[in-house]
């Protein structure tokens, strides 16, 4: 989702990094089998503001929400964390309030990763409140957040002439990565020693964590939002416009959920594993929508 400001460019040396191209599949056409489709069993009220990621706290049995409450790219401290049930109650609307624009979830422990506009807000989810909000350099329109294993928050950048991706360690911010192949980036998920991020032109990529060398997995995806784990090299994705796919190494895409013609949107994902369930956020339509998936 592109919601373009216009900010001073963060100036910094980064290293070139080498694009491979794995796949030499442009167009996503699939066909879901039979075996393979998504079941829905649950919908909150549409009682959220433009719910833009959605994120499963095992740990709790909780889901986050954030929702951020107008596009206009303002900082005008509108956004708020939605808890909602494993069952798709609303449990608290406004768990946690004064955020600008939120977006990107990560849990790490008891800490909660937050972007907005340009700042990473830190939670204590157990105490319910903000306990810093740290400042990130150069951000335009930050967007997704990752954790690696190190505890690195990795953020992305979607405004339009963005090509980082931010890094927070420790307190303090820097870039990770500086390259055209990530421009306008939004999606991002940490996979061992290996971050897959969305390039531009709809590909998935793969950056490794040590050398930045970057890998194209897949092509003709659309423009990913989110991205969640599932198995060993299975992956679901959404375009932001409405769709829901299925990744699996050596396979074309499988379209699972097509909402685009409803106007609905598919914005960043969440995942409950032990149900193998899927949470989408429907951003201006107010809900976020849970599905199984049965293979």
């Amino acid at each position: 989702m592109n919601r373009s400001r216009s900010l001073t460019r963060l100036v910094l040396a980064a290293a070139c990094c080498a694009v491979t191209s794995l796949s030499a599949q442009e167009t996503a056409t699939p066909v879901a089998p039979a075996s393979e489709r998504l079941e829905k069993l649950w919908s909150t009220p549409a009682e959220l503001k433009i719910p833009e990621s959605s994120l499963y706290d095992s740990a709790r049995k909780i889901i986050y929400v954030s929702n951020m409450a107008d596009t206009t790219g303002v900082k005008n401290g509108q956004g708020f964390i939605a808890k909602v049930s494993p069952t798709g109650a609303i449990l608290d609307a406004h768990w946690i309030t004064g955020l600008h624009a939120p977006k990107g979830l990560a849990l790490a422990g008891s800490r909660l990763f937050v972007s907005g506009i340009d700042e990473v807000v830190e939670i204590d989810v157990d105490r319910g409140a903000i306990v810093q909000r740290h400042p990130i350099p150069g951000a335009k329109d930050l967007n997704d957040v990752a954790i690696t294993a190190d505890g690195t928050v990795l953020i992305t950048d979607t405004e339009k002439d963005q090509r980082f991706i931010f890094s927070l360690k420790d307190g303090q911010a820097g870039v990770f990565l500086e390259s055209d192949e990530i421009k306008h980036c939004n999606g991002i998920f940490a996979d061992g020693d290996r971050i897959l991020v969305a390039g531009k032109g709809g590909r998935l990529l793969a950056v490794d964590r040590a050398t930045k060398a970057i890998t194209v997995l897949v092509a003709g995806t659309g423009y990913i939002d989110g991205i969640v784990k599932i198995a060993a090299d299975r992956f679901l994705i959404s375009d932001w416009k409405g769709t829901v796919q299925l990744l699996e190494t050596g396979r074309p895409p499988v379209k699972l959920l097509d909402s685009k013609v409803t106007g609905i949107n598919a914005a960043d994902l969440g995942w409950i594993a032990a149900e193998q369930t899927i949470l989408v956020p429907t951003f201006a339509d107010n809900r976020v929508v849970a599905y199984r998936l049965r293979n």
